[in-house]
């Protein structure tokens, strides 16, 4: 196996444990996560007794473009933003926690390449990034108040996304709220209110 594999697949590995390296006026600078795994050590002593193969590998790398990597990142929250169907974040952190952790995971991977600036791993952080969020797009079920949903036994209900902003926002509080001249009351204050067990009872239903 030739040299510049062999160091080429010594960084790709340290990467896969957030351990970054890059040439400045002529040495080489490692950043380390805070606390290194067993499994990366072998593979740093073996990349530092090769140190001066890794320093012309890494100064022939792609330079990194601080410029063009801030737009990367941006043109992908534009479009993350764009397709973000509201609510899917609260959802996730109580539903689905992997698939929140996955996206913070992947958010510091992001941040630690782009500190190490290195090009070619930062762009593949922010793809993965982008497929992070999109994952947990694709697993949030919606709000039951989405248009054009459809419940048994009810009608449909047609909300703009400012109204159903409005609904979340009311069905989230926890104690009666004043809003647009009426009190509202979560169901658990309603509940305290009118007792329990009977019929009718609403969850946010409106006091004037």
């Amino acid at each position: 196996m030739n040299t510049t594999l062999i160091i080429y697949r010594l960084i790709d590995s340290l990467k896969k444990y957030n351990v970054f390296l890059r040439v400045i006026n002529g040495q080489i600078k490692i950043t380390l996560p805070a606390q290194l795994p067993e499994e990366a050590k072998p593979l740093l002593a073996e990349l530092k007794a090769r140190k001066q193969e890794a320093i012309t590998y890494l100064k022939n790398r792609e330079p990194f473009d601080q410029e063009a990597a801030q737009e990367l990142l941006a043109d992908t929250l534009e479009r993350l933003n764009a397709d973000y169907p509201f609510g899917a974040i609260p959802w996730a952190k109580l539903h689905k926690p992997e698939l929140w952790k996955s996206c913070q995971a992947a958010e510091k991977h992001v941040n630690s390449a782009y500190q190490a600036g290195d090009m070619e791993t930062y762009r593949q952080a922010v793809a993965e990034f982008e497929r992070a969020n999109l994952a947990l797009f694709a697993a949030y079920p919606g709000l039951f108040w989405q248009p054009g949903m459809k419940r048994t036994g009810g009608k449909v209900w047609q909300l703009t996304n400012e109204q159903a902003k409005e609904l979340e926002f009311l069905f989230a509080a926890t104690n009666a709220i004043k809003r647009k001249g009426s009190t509202w009351w979560p169901v658990e204050k309603w509940l305290e209110r009118a007792g329990q067990g009977k019929k009718g009872r609403k969850r946010g239903r409106k006091v004037d």
